[in-house]
Parts: structure tokens; sequence; C-alpha cells
């Protein structure tokens, strides 16, 4: 009996110490929600515009925006992208634009991407989000 909780002492003791030499043990994943209003203008020049927002800050600013027009019985076009929200203000409130050749009777949403905000070996992620559907 003596041995048999030797073994299973030092068998714990084992695969607690792998446990703390594995990176991976340590990471972790986080999640956040991301969310954006979108419009489009075609006052001064066409654009797709919006404004990212979500419960952590650090998911607001410098997110990927892509812009796609919906062609049906095909894949939707990318038609323009703003890989800087918070432009022109630069005060990281989330705002993006993005100019294109908005087409009349078309149909377009966009794509707020996936970011990590993570320390290394940590998944912090900033949830990507597709915006409704509008024509235009």
């Amino acid at each position: 009996m003596r041995t048999h909780s030797a073994i299973l002492l030092t068998l714990g003791l084992c695969v607690s110490l792998l446990a703390v030499a594995s990176p991976s043990a340590t990471a972790h994943t986080r999640r956040w929600g991301t969310s954006s209003s979108f419009g489009m203008t075609a006052s001064g020049g066409k654009a797709a515009l919006g404004t990212v927002t979500s419960k952590k800050a650090a998911c607001v600013k410098n997110r990927k925006v892509k812009l796609f027009m919906v062609r049906p019985g095909k894949k939707a076009k990318q038609i323009g992208v703003d890989r800087r929200t918070g432009a022109p203000s630069g005060n990281g409130d989330g705002y993006w634009v993005i100019p294109a050749n908005l087409k009349k009777g078309k149909r377009y949403y966009a794509v707020i991407t996936q970011k990590n905000i993570g320390p290394k070996g940590h998944k912090h992620l900033c949830r990507k989000y597709r915006t409704s559907t509008l024509p235009f």
C-alpha cells in the first residue's frame, strides 16, 4: 500500500511539473464582442462608413474593415478596405470610411476582421463581425 501511494504521489508531481513547464498550459483564450454601424453616402463621393464598437477599448482601434458587394449566384466581391479605424479623427474612436465606386441597385455589407490583442502565447480575441446587407 505504501509503495502504491508513493507511485501515485510521484506521478502527480510529474504531471504538475509538466503542466508548469508547458507554455500552452498557461496560455488561455478570452473573447470580446465587436459590432459596427454601417451606412453609405453619395455626397462628396461615394463611400461606405461606420463605427466599430466593443466593450473592450483595445478592440475598437486599428481594426481592419472590408467592404463587400453581393453578387447573386456568385461569391461576394471585396471592393474596399479600411485598416485605420479611428481615422479621420485618429483618436481610436472606431470610425471607418471606405471610398468605393458604389453601384445603384447593388447590395453591400462590411466585415470587421478578428483581432488578437493578447500578449505572446495568449489569445485575447476581438471577434469578427459582419454587418447587415444594405442596398445602395
